[in-house]
């Protein structure tokens, strides 16, 4: 069919970077297109071919008798009537391709649709590092908060211990003064 080695149209030219695949559209399009026109081409053939054969068989038809003659006529009906089929039937399939490549881009359309919905809804990586930043800074910040409440605690429980252990060698000095008074 197609004297070109292009693997089925698709363009070995596609920007990835740009998020686009016009470049692959255009050559699918221009690829079924020149299918389209070969196809257009050898039904035209055809029919300059049966045209021939026609033109041949009347020429023939006006050489042969009224009774053969009138069988060339219905030969010639019969091929005139292929010929109107063979083309009617070539126009179908030109349509039904041209149905059947409309209605892949329209599912490529709106696949396209469904992942620009679908990026819209994702978080946007500076929104992520933004957030992840704060969220860093509030943690340092807790963790230096109870740092500073560990040593204040640990500094007040340090000085009750020392209130505490002054205020037993307080008592001891008293009862020990208070024997002492007693056996003097």
């Amino acid at each position: 069919m197609s004297s070109h080695n292009e693997g089925g149209g698709a363009s070995r030219t596609t920007d990835y970077a740009a998020g686009t695949s016009a470049a692959t559209d255009v050559s699918l399009l221009d690829h079924v297109t020149l299918m389209v026109r070969q196809l257009e081409e050898q039904m035209n053939r055809r029919v300059l071919s049966i045209e021939q054969q026609v033109r041949d068989a009347l020429a023939a038809a006006e050489k042969l008798s009224e009774s053969q003659r009138t069988t060339v006529e219905e030969r010639i009906k019969g091929v005139e009537t292929l010929a109107r089929v063979t083309q009617d039937s070539a126009q179908a399939a030109v349509s039904k391709a041209e149905d059947a490549t409309s209605k892949r881009f329209e599912s490529v359309n709106e696949f396209r649709a469904q992942l620009a919905d679908q990026t819209s809804q994702f978080l946007p990586r500076e929104v992520f590092d933004t957030t992840v930043q704060q969220w860093s800074e509030w943690r340092q910040g807790v963790d230096k908060d109870r740092a500073t409440l560990a040593g204040r605690s640990g500094g007040i429980g340090s000085l009750v211990g020392w209130i505490v252990a002054g205020a037993g060698f307080v008592a001891t000095m008293l009862g020990i003064a208070v024997i002492l008074a007693g056996r003097l």
